[in-house]
């Protein structure tokens, strides 16, 4: 009985999220931009998220011209679509209506590679090949440990040794790709201007100004203030309340 009840819960809340989501979408489409904001608001805090709703929530944002909290969906959603063409693009265009340009450190080709690796393969696919590869690996050489001819002891012994390493690169991209969804902290500056100090103090020197829409990294959390890092490199100080994390 307690299981039905909670499947029943379940059911209605979804059937809940979806109306939501299908208001929004009806809101957007006849330029009601606040209204869909609105009904897109009350999914996410309902604690269900896609990257589909977080790319609708950045059109309706744009389309109040509220660059920042654009920009903020479009990033969250590509943390959950890298891949996404439209996502990529309709950034791209909100990042032009931001004032800093901000010239991103070139990377070895060889970062590139791994990078368009990493997120070409979903999260818990990664996971699943490095359980599977590795217990192939041990199957094999267990297999390699009992059979005489020479031959095929080197082929099982060989296969066994590139499943393992098959196996340690899927667990190590699958970790670089949870870190980069879960871990890894980036914030959007919704303040229109703050300036970036040398310390956590607002009395110590001025090195930069940032504005509204601007991506920063976030390395350090230090009681109101946050050490923060740009694509060029750049690091200092502003206050918590100028940011919103991704």
């Amino acid at each position: 009985m307690i299981l039905c009840l909670f499947m029943a819960v379940g059911s209605v809340r979804a059937d809940e999220y979806s109306d939501l989501i299908t208001r929004g979408n009806d809101h957007f489409k006849k330029a009601e931009y606040e209204h869909a904001i609105a009904s897109y608001e009350k999914v996410l805090d309902g604690g269900k998220e896609s990257a589909e709703l977080y790319y609708n929530l950045g059109n309706a944002y744009y389309k109040t011209i509220n660059i920042p909290a654009a920009i903020l969906n479009y990033e969250r959603a590509i943390k959950l679509d890298p891949k996404d063409e439209d996502l990529q693009f309709n950034l791209k265009l909100a990042n032009l209506k931001t004032v800093d340009k901000i010239e991103v450190i070139p990377t070895f080709f060889i970062g590139e590679i791994g990078e368009d690796l990493k997120h070409s393969v979903p999260l818990d696919t990664w996971g699943w090949m490095a359980i599977i590869s590795l217990w192939l690996s041990a199957a094999l050489f267990f297999i390699f440990t009992i059979v005489s001819t020479n031959a095929v002891k080197r082929v099982f012994f060989f296969t066994a040794l590139l499943l393992f390493v098959l196996s340690l690169a899927s667990f190590g991209l699958g970790y670089q790709k949870y870190n980069a969804v879960y871990t890894d902290m980036e914030a959007i500056i919704f303040s229109p201007s703050v300036i970036v100090k040398s310390a956590p103090d607002p009395n110590e020197t001025d090195l930069f100004l940032l504005h509204e829409g601007t991506k920063v990294s976030v390395v350090e959390e230090m009681g109101e203030w946050n050490k923060i890092r740009l694509a060029d490199g750049s690091i200092g100080w502003i206050p918590v309340q100028s940011i919103e994390k991704i």
